[in-house]
């Protein structure tokens, strides 16, 4: 059987949030276990569940701990320098810009 990775979901757009985890069901790799809507309530996530990854608009990555999770990527709808810089300051491993 294979493992299935638990992710937790904190973006900004709660329509980008609902593409996105409609797209990680889809591929039944990913089990979304929990959905943040800012940084704090990420860091209680992560802290609370040890998911095995984060998917995350930057700007909720700032201060988080979201790099204790396995593995961060950051998504945004467009792409920008201070975007970048955070996502890589926080500890991503990836950068995906929506849609």
């Amino acid at each position: 059987m294979e493992e299935v990775a638990r992710i937790v979901i904190a973006l900004e757009s709660p329509d980008v949030a609902e593409e996105v985890m409609h797209f990680l069901d889809r591929t039944g790799r990913v089990r979304v276990v929990a959905t943040a809507a800012d940084d704090c309530q990420l860091a209680e996530a992560v802290r609370q569940l040890e998911p095995d990854g984060v998917v995350a608009s930057p700007s909720l990555l700032r201060g988080s701990a979201a790099g204790r999770a396995g593995a961060v990527l950051a998504v945004d709808t467009r792409e920008s320098i201070g975007g970048l810089r955070t996502a890589v300051g926080a500890g991503a491993r990836g950068f995906f810009v929506w849609p």
